[in-house]
């Protein structure tokens, strides 16, 4: 998604956010920290940056989400990888995926 107008968005990889257990019954939520703007999808380099977030938290086992307005879609790191265009990212966590 590029801005024809060179409109500035906040970075994609910042839409993005895992459940990390944090204890027995609880979770955290983590996010990639990003409060890029830019007039791309991506800042330089966060495509980079999601990638290494959804490879640590599908190892982990962990549930991803991505909001959009006041919607979160939730799934696992390999599928958001293959959605993407990034099936190494299923192969990082799952080699058998």
């Amino acid at each position: 998604m590029t801005s024809s107008d060179n409109e500035r968005q906040q970075c994609e990889c910042a839409s993005f956010w895992g459940l990390v257990p944090d204890g027995e019954t609880t979770w955290r939520v983590e996010t990639t920290g990003c409060d890029s703007e830019t007039s791309r999808t991506w800042a330089p380099g966060h495509d980079g940056k999601l990638k290494g977030h959804l490879i640590r938290w599908g190892v982990a086992g962990c549930w991803v989400f991505k909001t959009s307005g006041d919607v979160a879609t939730g799934q696992g790191s390999a599928q958001w990888g293959r959605q993407l265009g990034w099936p190494d990212v299923a192969e990082r966590i799952d080699p058998q995926d």
